[in-house]
């Protein structure tokens, strides 16, 4: 077995006001990868909403992004114990063999959201083009 992640965003082109990401999103059973756009004010709401879920104890899901955007990620908090459920929706409204339309989950925990808000910081900061979360082991 190995050590592999749910979630793995790199930068591949920015600019003043806005950024290219290509994000790798997979689990046990499948895995997606999309290029999407995005800036500062996103990621920002992306932290604030994680930080809130994980003040709150999951008690309410938290969503990010919108139904008109290639990636929205919601997070449902599964059990008592700590267990985090994110759905992915991914669509990137292109057509032919580069269409990529996706909805799955990845099983985590609140530790790793507290990870993943870290490295959206760092992301911010610019001290970093490229970040993975949410670890999982899978049979090679």
């Amino acid at each position: 077995m190995s050590q592999d992640f749910g979630l793995s965003i790199k930068k591949i082109w920015e600019d003043d006001f806005l950024y290219e990401l290509k994000g790798n999103f997979k689990n046990q059973l499948i895995q997606v990868e999309v290029h999407f756009y995005s800036d500062d004010q996103s990621i920002k709401e992306l932290i604030e909403g994680l930080t809130n879920f994980i003040e709150i104890n999951g008690k309410e899901k938290s969503i990010w992004g919108s139904d008109d955007q290639v990636v929205k990620m919601v997070f449902l908090r599964q059990n008592q114990a700590g267990r985090i459920i994110v759905e992915l929706e991914l669509q990137n409204q292109l057509e032919g063999p580069e269409q990529v339309n996706a909805a799955f989950s990845i099983q985590t925990e609140f530790l790793d959201l507290e990870r993943l808000v870290n490295k959206l910081k760092l992301f911010l900061e610019k001290n970093n083009t490229e970040f993975r979360a949410f670890p999982f082991q899978r049979d090679e």
